[in-house]
């Protein structure tokens, strides 16, 4: 009856768009949480899954690690992890707040050279603050800095978001599928008038509502509570459509760490591991947003 993380679910989507020659298929991730019991085995069986679905791009939207200092207790896991990803296909990373949440200054150096250690290595591309064209595709990745997630108890701060993206001079081009990689979804909600160029949003952070596996289908895009605590969040998952571009909240593979309390994890039963998949097509009989279907597979 429990055990719903030894389960994947798989939200696929279409998207149609004429900006792209061939059809594409992404395979979107997010808080995937390696703690430092974090082992290979449980990491290999769902990366099986995930290679059966043989995207073309594979997006990591952050939370990867559970806090900076994993890599000085887990680095081989967390390597491991990244370099099959890129196995698979190639893979592009964004950070989140898990990424950049330590007072040791050291540990965050340390998770900023090691990102840029991994960025080296073939198929494996980390969009800090970057932008890169594949193909038909303009991939933006903006690191949402820690300030925009801590500054306010009851909301992200919206503002400090604006001024930083603003700060970035991020270039777009119209003959692009233009995507963003971020984290948290929220801000963008908040600040559409100066992201209006963009087509895709891929974020996450919201742990897809944190709505139990028993009731995931009760909501389309509502969630339980969002990382804010707030109850019944409007927009905490699935694919939204904002009418002249797509946000997808992608549910997150891990949905509790570790690093604010061991003993969270263990609610981890109650909910799916989850990724989505977002086919980018450009014969518009194909579009259907609205009727994604899902696949669940036993781990």
């Amino acid at each position: 009856m429990f055990d719903r993380d030894k389960y994947v679910k798989i939200n696929e989507s279409i998207i149609y768009t004429p900006k792209i020659k061939e059809d594409k298929k992404l395979l979107i991730m997010s808080d995937t949480h390696i703690h430092n019991n974090s082992n290979l085995k449980s990491m290999d069986e769902f990366l099986q899954i995930i290679d059966k679905e043989n995207p073309d791009y594979i997006f990591l939207v952050g939370d990867i690690v559970d806090s900076p200092r994993i890599l000085n207790e887990n680095e081989k896991v967390v390597t491991s992890f990244i370099t099959s990803l890129s196995s698979i296909a190639k893979t592009y990373i964004t950070l989140g707040n898990h990424e950049l949440d330590d007072n040791n200054y050291f540990n965050i150096q340390a998770l900023i050279d090691y990102f840029e250690k991994i960025n080296k290595l073939r198929y494996i591309n980390v969009l800090d603050n970057k932008t890169k064209i594949e193909g038909d595709l303009l991939l933006t990745g903006f690191t949402q800095e820690l300030d925009i997630y801590t500054n306010n108890k009851l909301h992200e701060d919206h503002e400090l978001f604006r001024d930083s993206f603003l700060s970035r001079n991020f270039k777009n081009k119209e003959n692009k599928y233009n995507i963003l990689l971020t984290h948290s979804p929220e801000s963008i909600i908040k600040n559409l008038d100066i992201l209006s160029k963009y087509d895709l949003f891929l974020t996450g952070h919201y742990h897809n509502g944190l709505t139990p596996a028993l009731f995931d289908g009760l909501f389309q895009n509502k969630g339980f509570i969002s990382p804010k605590l707030k109850i019944f969040p409007e927009y905490a998952k699935g694919l939204i459509n904002l009418n002249d571009s797509y946000l997808l909240i992608t549910g997150g593979v891990n949905k509790f760490g570790v690093s604010v309390n061991k003993y969270l994890k263990y609610l981890n039963k109650f909910y799916y591991k989850q990724f989505d998949i977002v086919n980018l097509t450009n014969d518009e009989e194909k579009n259907n947003t609205q009727n994604k279907y899902v696949k669940k597979l036993k781990l």
